[in-house]
């Protein structure tokens, strides 16, 4: 594979990434606001705490609140401190990204290993929040109501089947 045709795979790549990324910040933030609210919000209506104002936050934000609502095992949490540098290189600099350069075979080696890496830690932390809002709704279960089921409903805008299918193909190129 020349550079050009392995510059296009990284690009298709991170086009890929950023969507998956945006379904796994919008998983986190739903989460945490429905699954583990502040305790003042507690007893604030379910579809209230989804507010505009709260969703703008950026990442780290509901990433330190997680750690204030909830015991994390140090696997979790070293887990998340990862994904979100990670995430940051990518959304912010990817300078940061030790050898990123989609100019020569080793950088485009370089980007690729990097987006693979932080593709399989966006899975898991999706997995993770997805596992959380389950547990939520079974220990909610005895009180379903229309709020909860339009919860669902929301949530379920934010799984884009585009992103499941074309991710099953996510794989090295260089």
């Amino acid at each position: 594979m020349d550079i050009s045709q392995a510059a296009s795979s990284i690009l298709r790549k991170i086009g890929y990434l950023l969507l998956h990324l945006q379904s796994t910040e919008k998983t986190i933030k739903v989460c945490i606001q429905i699954a583990l609210p502040d305790e003042q919000d507690f007893f604030i209506n379910v579809l209230d705490r989804l507010n505009e104002k709260e969703r703008k936050k950026p990442l780290g934000h509901f990433l330190k609140a997680l750690r204030l609502r909830a015991d994390l095992n140090s696997d979790v949490d070293e887990l998340l401190e990862r994904f979100l540098n990670h995430r940051n290189a990518f959304v912010h600099n990817l300078k940061e990204v030790p050898f990123w350069n989609l100019k020569t075979r080793e950088g485009c080696m370089a980007a690729d290993a990097f987006l693979t890496k932080l593709h399989k830690e966006s899975k898991e932390v999706h997995l993770l929040f997805l596992g959380i809002l389950n547990a939520w709704k079974i220990q909610t279960e005895n009180e379903t109501s229309a709020e909860e089921e339009a919860c669902v409903a929301k949530l379920s805008k934010y799984q884009s089947p585009i992103i499941k299918r074309k991710y099953r193909n996510f794989q090295s190129d260089c």
